[in-house]
C-alpha cells in the first residue's frame, strides 16, 4: 500500500493526463469509429480466425500483391472476443493499443529526459487530433507508434553499452513486418546507427545469434507464405526497386516532396496554421536553431546520442521514400511524427530555462494554443456525430435491411461515391444474414443527399437505404 501511494504522488499528473486521454477517445466511440475498407478486412480477418485460426499474412498493402504480417490482426481478436465479435470491440482493441503508445511515451520520456518533458509528451499525444483520429480508424500504421518508440529507449541503452538491448530492438525491428511495412526504412537507420557506433560497441556471438532469432521469428509467417508462394513478392519487389526504368529524375523531385511532408508532420503537432507556408518553416528554423542552442549549452543530456538517432532517422526516411519507386502517402513517414512528439516537448520543456518569464509566455501560449484548437476540433465532430457515415450508422442501416429481408434472399446496389460503399458487406457478415446479389435488392445511399427525401425509407446520420421497388 505504501509503495502504490508513493507512485500516486509521483505520477499523479500522468495518470489525470491519462484519464483525459481515454475520456476523450472513448467517449461516443461508435460514432467517432470509421468503418471502411481497412476496418472491413480487421473483421473479415477476425471472423476467418474464428473458422480457422490460422493465418499467415494480414492485409494486403498499396502496392498490388504485397502483403504485411497478421500480429496486428490477431492482437484486435481478444476485443472482438470480449465484444461478442462486434466490430466495436476492434475500436477498443485500437484505443487501448493508443493508450499504450501513451504510457510509452511516458515511460521514454522519463528514461530519456525527465518526468517534465514525459507529461509535455503525454499531454500533446493525448489531445492531438491525428492521434485520436488514429485511434478511432483501427489502422495498424497508428497503432504502431509505441513500438518505435520503445525502439528509441532501446537504442538508447544500446548507446550506453548495454549490449542485452539488441534482443528487444530486433524483435521490435521484426514486428514491423507485422505492424506496417511502412517502418522498414527503421531497419536501415539502426543499421546505420551501429556501423557509426562500432567503436562503442561489442556484441557476444551469443547475443547476436538472439538477436537474429528474435529478429526473425516475428516474420516466420510471411516466411512460410512467401515460400508456398515460391517467392512472388520478393520477386515483385526486386522487379519493382530494380527493373524497368531508372528512377533518378523521381528522387530527385521526390526529395523536396518528402521534407515538406516532415515539416507538415511538425506543424501538425504544434497545430500551427498550414497557410501562410513561411509560417511553419519560421518555426521549424526556430526550434531547429533553439535546438542547437541547447546542446551547444550541453542543457539536453546526452545530446549527442539523440542528434545522431534523430538525424538519422530523418535522413534515412527521406531518401529511402525518395527513391521508392511507387506512390508515396504521407503517413509511410510517420515514424518521424512519433517522435516529434517525444522531442517537441523537450525544447518547450527548455523555453522558460533559457528565456524565464518570456519562455514560459510562449510554453503557455503554445500548449494553450493545441489544447483549444483540438479540443473545438474533437468538440465539432462529436456535435456532428448523428450527421456521419461511421460505424454506429452502418450497423443501424444493416440491421433494418437485415429485419425487413425477414430471412428472404436479398441483394445490395450502392449509389456512393467512388470507395464509400466499403464496410457494409462485412457488418452483414456480422448479423448472419449476407446479401446473395438477387432477390430483393436494396440500395444504400451515401451521403443520403444523392436523393430526395421523399424517397428514402430509413435513415441513419449521413446513410439512406431505399427499400426494393413494389412493381
Amino acid at each position: 500500500m505504501k509503495i502504490m501511494l508513493t507512485a500516486l504522488k509521483k505520477h499523479w499528473l500522468f495518470i489525470v493526463f491519462f484519464l483525459i486521454a481515454a475520456a476523450l477517445r472513448f467517449y461516443k466511440l461508435p460514432y467517432m469509429a470509421s468503418y471502411d475498407f481497412d476496418q472491413e478486412f480487421v473483421t473479415n480477418f477476425v471472423y476467418d480466425v474464428r473458422e480457422y485460426p490460422v493465418r499467415l499474412v494480414g492485409q494486403g498493402l498499396s502496392v498490388m500483391g504485397l502483403f504485411m504480417g497478421p500480429l496486428y490482426f490477431y492482437l484486435l481478436v481478444p476485443f472482438y472476443a470480449a465484444f461478442q465479435w462486434q466490430p466495436i470491440g476492434g475500436f477498443v482493441g485500437s484505443v487501448v493499443l493508443g493508450l499504450a503508445t501513451i504510457a510509452a511515451y511516458y515511460f521514454v520520456g522519463n528514461k530519456l529526459f525527465s518526468q517534465r518533458v514525459a507529461l509535455f509528451a503525454v499531454a500533446l499525444r493525448a489531445i492531438n487530433y491525428y492521434s485520436l483520429a488514429g485511434d478511432w480508424q483501427m489502422v495498424p500504421t497508428v497503432g504502431s507508434d509505441g513500438l518505435i518508440v520503445l525502439l528509441w529507449y532501446c537504442l538508447y541503452k544500446l548507446w550506453k553499452r548495454k549490449q542485452w538491448y539488441l534482443l528487444p530492438s530486433a524483435a521490435i525491428l521484426g514486428m514491423f513486418t507485422s505492424m506496417h511495412p511502412s517502418h522498414f526504412p527503421l531497419w536501415f537507420m539502426v543499421v546505420a546507427l551501429l556501423f557509426i557506433w562500432r567503436k562503442k560497441m561489442q556484441y557476444s556471438l551469443k547475443i547476436s545469434l538472439v538477436s537474429l532469432f528474435a529478429f526473425l521469428a516475428p516474420s516466420t509467417p510471411l516466411f512460410l507464405f512467401e515460400y508456398w508462394r515460391k517467392w512472388a513478392m520478393t520477386k515483385q519487389l526486386f522487379a519493382i526497386f530494380f527493373g524497368g526504368e531508372p528512377h533518378e529524375s523521381q528522387f530527385l523531385t521526390r526529395l523536396p516532396i518528402m521534407t515538406n511532408i516532415i515539416i507538415d508532420f511538425f506543424e501538425g503537432v504544434l497545430d500551427i496554421p498550414v497557410q501562410p507556408q513561411l509560417l511553419g518553416f519560421f518555426a521549424l528554423g526556430v526550434s531547429v536553431t533553439f535546438a542547437y542552442i541547447l546542446v551547444r549549452k550541453k542543457l539536453i543530456t546526452d545530446g549527442v546520442f539523440h542528434f545522431t538517432t534523430l538525424s538519422t532517422l530523418l535522413i534515412t526516411m527521406i531518401l529511402y521514400y525518395s527513391a521508392f519507386p511507387t506512390q508515396v502517402p504521407e503517413y509511410y513517414l510517420g515514424a518521424v511524427r512519433a517522435m516529434l512528439f517525444l522531442y517537441i516537448p523537450v525544447l518547450l520543456v527548455q523555453l522558460p530555462k533559457v528565456y524565464g518569464r518570456l519562455g514560459w509566455l510562449i510554453l503557455i501560449a503554445v500548449l494553450s494554443h493545441s489544447l483549444v484548437r483540438n479540443i473545438g476540433i474533437v468538440n465539432n465532430r462529436w456535435q456532428n456525430a448523428e450527421q456521419m457515415a461511421t460505424l454506429v450508422h452502418k450497423e443501424r442501416a444493416v440491421q433494418y435491411i437485415v429485419e425487413q429481408a425477414a430471412g428472404r434472399e436479398f441483394g445490395l446496389s450502392f449509389m456512393t461515391p467512388l470507395g464509400w460503399n466499403f464496410g457494409f458487406h462485412s457488418l452483414f457478415r456480422v448479423a448472419g444474414h449476407e446479401p446473395v446479389g438477387r432477390g430483393l435488392i436494396y440500395t444504400i445511399v451515401v451521403p443520403k443527399d444523392r436523393v430526395y427525401q421523399d424517397e428514402i425509407d430509413f435513415v441513419s446520420g449521413d446513410i439512406a437505404v431505399l427499400l426494393p421497388s413494389k412493381e
